[in-house]
């Protein structure tokens, strides 16, 4: 087989192998084989240098990139005031004992027994409610907001 390399930063290369023997393809198409390390090199040249398909763009870009700084910079200002550390960051999913015992029994229908129709109530034409959260979760939200 052959190696191919890309171009990246910094005169580093990204290996993608070519195999050109019978039957030693690995599953994958065309016999090429993309190391995980190879990927990872791969996207982050990526995301280090934005692909531009047109003149312009680098100021949208740039734009966007200002926005994602000022909103990490508002979550870091806003980390030492939280008040419910669970509500956030990447262990913060919703829980099942945030939900109601309604919200519950509908996730777990899967379809059956109504599911989260048998728990709608419509408060206005074309306008339908049901208890999502418990009052729990709730009190903890306007304590984070308040």
């Amino acid at each position: 087989g052959g190696v191919e390399a890309a171009g990246a930063a910094g005169g580093e290369g990204l290996a993608v192998e070519h195999s050109h023997a019978a039957g030693s393809s690995g599953g994958v198409a065309g016999g090429t084989r993309y190391s995980l390390r190879g990927t990872l090199h791969m996207l982050h040249f990526l995301l280090q240098a934005p692909l531009h398909p047109c003149d312009g763009c680098q100021q949208r870009f740039d734009y966007f990139a200002s926005l994602h700084r000022d909103r990490a910079a508002a979550i870091a200002q806003y980390q030492p005031l939280r008040r419910h550390p669970s509500l956030f960051g990447t262990a913060a999913r919703w829980r099942r004992e945030w939900l109601s015992a309604d919200a519950r029994a509908a996730l777990e229908s899967r379809g059956g027994g109504g599911g989260l129709r048998s728990h709608l109530v419509e408060v206005s034409p074309e306008v339908f409610a049901f208890p999502l959260l418990r009052e729990e979760c709730c009190a903890m939200l306007v304590e984070e907001v308040d």
